[in-house]
């Protein structure tokens, strides 16, 4: 499901996990988002990281995305590079793609 501002979201909170793949091998990040109006009002990132290096990685995202997060329009959300994570920014964005596909109407 990809991103898609026109769409409509069912207020909720809703969790996935989006894979992506380091030069450790492929890792997982758990994200939940609670929508309201449309708009993420909340939001957990849980590291799944498998390697020490992608668990620093994922520690320093969840430390530092939800201001990136909160408040913008879930059907329009992309994130990039979060504290230096453009790895762990790829593995949000593809929980949210499922996120988006579980909450539209």
């Amino acid at each position: 499901q990809e991103a898609d501002a026109s769409a409509t979201y069912k207020d909720g909170t809703y969790s996935a996990t989006g894979s992506y793949s380091s030069p450790g091998g492929n890792e997982e990040i758990a994200i939940t988002v609670t929508i309201a109006s449309g708009n993420i009002t909340a939001t957990e990132a849980t590291p799944k990281a498998a390697s020490n290096e992608s668990r620093d990685y994922q520690d320093e995202f969840a430390a530092n995305y939800k201001e990136q997060v909160i408040g913008k329009a879930i059907g329009s959300l992309n994130l990039g590079n979060v504290s230096g994570s453009s790895l762990t920014s790829r593995g949000f964005n593809e929980a949210l793609d499922i996120i988006r596909s579980q909450a539209k109407v």
